[in-house]
């Protein structure tokens, strides 16, 4: 059972290990404005002076270290600690160090919702501290789904209320579910730089890859669209037997990705048809829908992993 003591009359004041972190700043900027709400006492950020502040905030192998929490954490898990008058509060990724203010607040009797209009309670109170937590996660990829219709700014402001509501009960990845085909800008790009504030992983794409074959081509080199029938067919999937379509399968993905940064992970799929938009030429009858599918994506994970390191695809 987690031992809890009450905070003494101070004003639990913060700072961050790697005091120019973004995402530990903007935990250290949420911790501020809670504790002010709950206590009206204002704590305050002492960037990185770490010899100041009470309640200290840092991620990676040596603030673990440092902190005797070696081997204890998975994932994005997290560490409270209290040691010699200081909390710390620690993480392999810095979302994790902000998954640990977000508990600390509801272990105070903060809630976060997001229904009926109401969106989070924040009593009045003053702050009970655990000496220890240990918090992993069972899963280590935790994703809300939302998927885009009109992407306009009312959209982008309802969708920013979900990623802050996502963040604060500790899922870790948002996916904006669009054709691949639709740009990162605008209001998705405000979206986009709520996710990051926060160091949540952002996962883009869905249907309509088989655009990046152009169906001007059809008439000329219509061996690029799959077989049905006998007949090649301008709709639906191209044949991944093609050389020169699977070819521009890749430009197109290495395309978007140049134009589109910051992805995480990349959703690739195809026509949404249960069956007949694959092909079945005489290189590909002998292949399922599923493995035709495959044999396209075992290509643009090659080139991705190689081209764009940080981006998977799915």
């Amino acid at each position: 059972m987690e031992k809890m003591r009450q905070s003494c009359d101070c004003r639990w004041s913060v700072a961050c290990r790697q005091k120019d972190d973004p995402v530990l700043q903007f935990a250290a900027e949420e911790w501020r404005r809670y504790v002010g709400m709950m206590t009206g006492r204002t704590a305050e950020n002492f960037g990185g002076d770490t010899e100041k502040a009470e309640l200290i905030l840092g991620f990676g192998s040596d603030f673990i270290r440092e902190s005797c929490m070696e081997g204890r954490l998975r994932y994005d898990g997290y560490f409270i600690k209290k040691e010699k008058g200081k909390i710390y509060i620690g993480s392999h990724y810095q979302r994790g160090v902000l998954f640990g203010i977000y508990d600390i607040l509801s272990r105070n009797g903060c809630r976060f919702m997001k229904a009926a209009g109401v969106k989070e309670h924040v009593p009045e109170t003053s702050i009970i501290f655990p000496e220890e937590v240990v918090e992993n996660p069972d899963f280590e990829h935790r994703s809300f789904t939302i998927t885009g219709t009109e992407i306009t700014d009312d959209w982008a402001v309802e969708t920013i209320e979900i990623v802050d509501w996502c963040c604060k009960n500790r899922l870790n990845a948002i996916f904006l579910h669009e054709n691949i085909d639709n740009p990162i800008a605008g209001a998705n790009s405000k979206v986009v730089a709520e996710i990051k504030k926060r160091g949540m992983l952002f996962e883009f794409g869905g249907h309509n890859v088989q655009s990046f074959v152009d169906r001007k081509y059809f008439e000329t080199e219509p061996e690029l669209f799959h077989l049905k029938d006998g007949k090649r067919q301008k709709d639906g999937n191209f044949c991944p037997s093609n050389e020169k379509a699977c070819a521009m399968i890749l430009d197109g993905i290495r395309s978007f990705l140049q134009k589109n940064k910051g992805i995480d992970i990349l959703h690739l799929w195809f026509e949404d048809a249960i069956s007949d938009s694959w092909c079945t030429c005489e290189k590909c009858r002998g292949m399922s829908p599923l493995q035709q599918q495959y044999k396209v994506i075992e290509q643009a994970d090659r080139m991705v992993r190689k081209e764009f390191p940080d981006v998977r695809i799915d």
